[in-house]
C-alpha cells in the first residue's frame, strides 16, 4: 500500500467533510436559525406573565383567607376551586420564574419536575371546569327546574337531562321549549 498523501486545499472534501462555501452557489449556504422573537420581547413577556400569575396567585390566597375569617364551609365547591386555581397560578409563577434565571435550565429539567411544571397545569384545568360543570348540574339549576334534574345552560337554549321521573319524557320536552 501507498501512503496517502496530505489532500492539496482547494480540492474537493472527502465523503465525512462538509464543501466549503461559495458565495456563488445559492444553495451551499449554510441553514440560519434565529429566534423567532427577539430577546428583550421574550424577557417582557415572561416579566408580564410571572407578574399576572402572581398577582392572581395573592388574589386567591386572600380569598381562601376570607373563606376561614368568615366561616365559610371549609369543603365547599368554593373552596375546593378557589384551591386549584391557587395551586395552577403557584405552579404557573414558578415556572415563569424560572425563565429569568436560566430558559435553557427550565426546558431541561427531570421528568418528574418537567411534568409538574408544564403538563399538570393541564390537568388542574381540566379538573377546575369538571368541578365547574358539577356545579352547575348540581347546585345551580336554572329557575323551574327541581334541585335533582341536570340541566346544562348553552346560550339561549336549555339542555334539559331528564325529567321530574327521570325519562326525558313530554315534561321534559316541555321545560326545555319554555326555557326553563
Amino acid at each position: 500500500m501507498r501512503p496517502e498523501r496530505p489532500r492539496p486545499r482547494g480540492s474537493a472534501p472527502g465523503p465525512m467533510e462538509t464543501p466549503p462555501w461559495d458565495p456563488a452557489r445559492n444553495d451551499s449556504l449554510p441553514p440560519t436559525l434565529t429566534p423567532a422573537v427577539p430577546p428583550y420581547v421574550k424577557l417582557g413577556l415572561t416579566v408580564v406573565y410571572t407578574v399576572f400569575y402572581a398577582l392572581l396567585f395573592v388574589f386567591i390566597y386572600v380569598q381562601l383567607w376570607l373563606v376561614l375569617r368568615y366561616r365559610h364551609k371549609r369543603l365547599s365547591y368554593q373552596s375546593v376551586f378557589l384551591f386549584l386555581c391557587l395551586f395552577w397560578a403557584s405552579l404557573r409563577t414558578v415556572l415563569f420564574s424560572f425563565y429569568f434565571k436560566d430558559f435553557v435550565a427550565a426546558n431541561s429539567l427531570s421528568p418528574f419536575v418537567f411534568w409538574l411544571l408544564y403538563c399538570f397545569p393541564v390537568c388542574l384545568q381540566f379538573f377546575t371546569l369538571t368541578l365547574m360543570n358539577l356545579y352547575f348540574t348540581q347546585v345551580a339549576p336554572l329557575p323551574g327546574l327541581p334541585l335533582h334534574q341536570p340541566c346544562f345552560p348553552v346560550g339561549e337554549f336549555n339542555l334539559c337531562c331528564a325529567g321530574k321521573d327521570g325519562k326525558l319524557g313530554e315534561e321534559g320536552y316541555r321545560l326545555c321549549a319554555s326555557g326553563h
